[in-house]
């Protein structure tokens, strides 16, 4: 259920050097039976300088409510890439959050292990105790006990996944930001007052993008976006949501099906020039008075100037 108001406010006309100024205001409250309300409004001005030159312009927020698949898509297995980093809890990994380097050898085969670009020795140890925390005991000591192997270092392949709707998102919200003329031919000439042009500039911000987020995003949210630092707090941490979504083996520690779903983790900017030109003139304007009618050309293009999307708020 929507409810609105608009108004049009007349500011100043038929002055010297300006026709008219007026300004349009609107809202709008959208009640959502499977959602929150959102809110939602806009501020326009209109400057008429004659009869043949208009500018016009403005500000809108607006939103988009995630919609009933983004929400409350049931589970589904989808075939993705395999992520960029490898197993965050190997030891040799290369992800920025992941244990790689947790402890100062592989027990494996003796070799010196190292941390991640990007990783701290803080912060692989903690991803260290959340993967012995989600193993158990036996799968913790098969993993990282002397007769296992690491897994490789980096990422890549696919992977056959699960992936669910989130009902915890947030609608989308954009700054639309709007500046144009509008032109009318002034002259009187049959052929040429019939003449329109447009150009409007705009520049567009979406936050809180609603994506599918990837394997990585979700090894993120178990092993980076909560750093521990002893047993309890990696046990807790273990039990998050977050971490459920990455189960792991209790008996070989290795990983299982990831579960991935949707976030409001993108943005997406982008600008142009959107513009217009029509003529058109009577058949007989052309030299042609016995055939009726009129004749016309439109015109429409749109520049592109740049259009930028990141699909994480993570650096």
């Amino acid at each position: 259920k929507d409810i609105w108001a608009e108004v049009l406010i007349p500011v100043v006309a038929d002055l010297p050097f300006l026709k008219k100024l007026e300004l349009e205001l609107g809202g709008r409250h959208s009640n959502y039976s499977t959602f929150k309300g959102t809110d939602t409004y806009k501020i326009n001005a209109n400057i008429q300088i004659n009869d043949w030159l208009r500018f016009r312009g403005g500000y809108n927020k607006a939103s988009r409510a995630p919609n009933l698949g983004e929400l409350y898509l049931p589970y589904q297995q989808i075939f993705t890439g395999g992520g960029v980093y490898g197993d965050p809890c190997g030891l040799l990994s290369n992800s920025p959050f992941g244990a790689g380097g947790a402890l100062p050898t592989n027990p494996n085969t003796g070799l010196p292990t190292s941390l991640a670009a990007g990783q701290t020795a803080a912060g692989a140890q903690s991803a260290y105790l959340i993967c012995r925390a989600q193993m158990g005991t036996t799968g913790a000591n098969q993993f990282y006990g002397a007769t296992q192997a690491q897994p490789g270092a980096g990422g890549g392949g696919f992977a056959w996944i699960n992936q669910i709707g989130n009902p915890n998102l947030d609608s989308e919200k954009a700054d639309t930001y709007t500046a144009g003329m509008v032109l009318r031919s002034p002259f009187d000439h049959a052929l040429l007052n019939r003449i329109t042009f447009t150009a409007d500039w705009y520049q567009i911000k979406i936050k809180d993008a609603i994506l599918p987020y990837s394997i990585d995003f979700a090894r993120f949210l178990c092993y980076g976006a909560v750093p521990v630092t002893n047993a309890t707090e990696a046990a807790a941490q273990a039990a998050s949501t977050a971490c459920q979504a990455l189960p792991r083996s209790q008996s070989t520690g290795g990983t299982l099906t990831t579960l991935v779903s949707y976030a409001n983790q993108a943005w997406v900017k982008t600008a142009g020039i959107d513009f217009t030109m029509n003529w058109s003139a009577d058949v007989a304007d052309l030299g042609l008075a016995s055939i009726p009618g009129s004749i016309s050309l439109n015109v429409t293009g749109s520049w592109l100037q740049t259009y930028k999307t990141k699909q994480s708020p993570a650096a």
